[in-house]
């Protein structure tokens, strides 16, 4: 295992995780000066970040040649691609918070809007902040799309005051696999061409062995219209 000495202080370019410090400021007395944290991925980062704040010696530790965990960041073709985590969600406040601590909130910036699925044999090309742009594409057919927004408007008292950053508030949903739950609610096309996409392209999850806790969480990040975000020139840790 590598041994990285790092310095986490708000020069460090990253892009925090959530990560809550509140038993650590509760029970300062009983912590150690000195904290080792195993993993240079963004959690630990954002660990070491957050206990250094507290005055502490933070020692992370790295197993590969490089920090930053699954964040990373290739450019090809003149093209900057984020692999791993593709965007921040504007829905989670800690991220805000500590891209502006940071001094990252110049380049706290709204990724394109632009995604797309295959179906058919086609490529079909939308808009996420659109509501009509799936129908217009052809990916979605209108009783699917009418399916699809008569089910959220049913859903969206009970899901939108529900916390986005804190997912055991999810827990009432967490009954069955999303594949079960969205073939009984909708059919298989909500699964194949709208869950599956979302899960695996974003989550690295599968639908059938993921709650259907998460695509409902996923749901409130839009109803409460929040924006993908990324830093300029990608979000690796450099």
């Amino acid at each position: 295992m590598a041994e990285l000495e790092l310095k986490v202080n708000t020069a460090d370019r990253c892009a925090p995780a959530d990560f809550f410090v509140g038993q650590i400021e509760r029970n300062n007395n009983m912590v150690s000066e000195s904290v080792i944290v195993v993993g240079a991925g963004i959690a630990g980062l954002t660990a070491a970040y957050q206990l250094s704040k507290f005055g502490m010696d933070v020692r992370v530790l790295e197993a590969a040649q490089q920090i930053g965990g699954r964040m990373v960041t290739d450019t090809i073709n003149g093209y900057v691609i984020d692999s791993g985590a593709q965007f921040l969600s504007s829905a989670y406040p800690i991220i805000k918070d500590l891209i502006t601590e940071t001094g990252l909130a110049r380049d706290f910036i709204k990724t394109s809007p632009w995604a797309a699925i295959r179906r058919n044999g086609a490529i079909h090309r939308f808009r996420y902040d659109d509501v009509f742009s799936s129908v217009r594409n052809g990916l979605l057919g209108w009783g699917e799309w009418f399916s699809l927004g008569w089910n959220i408007m049913w859903q969206a008292r009970k899901l939108i005051n529900l916390p986005v950053s804190d997912y055991s508030a999810w827990a009432e949903f967490d009954t069955q696999y999303a594949t079960d739950w969205y073939n009984e609610q909708y059919g298989t096309w909500m699964t194949e061409y709208m869950i599956e996409p979302l899960l695996e392209g974003f989550y690295f999850q599968t639908p059938e062995e993921t709650s259907c806790a998460l695509p409902m969480a996923v749901s409130a990040f839009l109803l409460h219209r929040s924006k993908t975000m990324t830093l300029r020139g990608g979000e690796s840790v450099p």
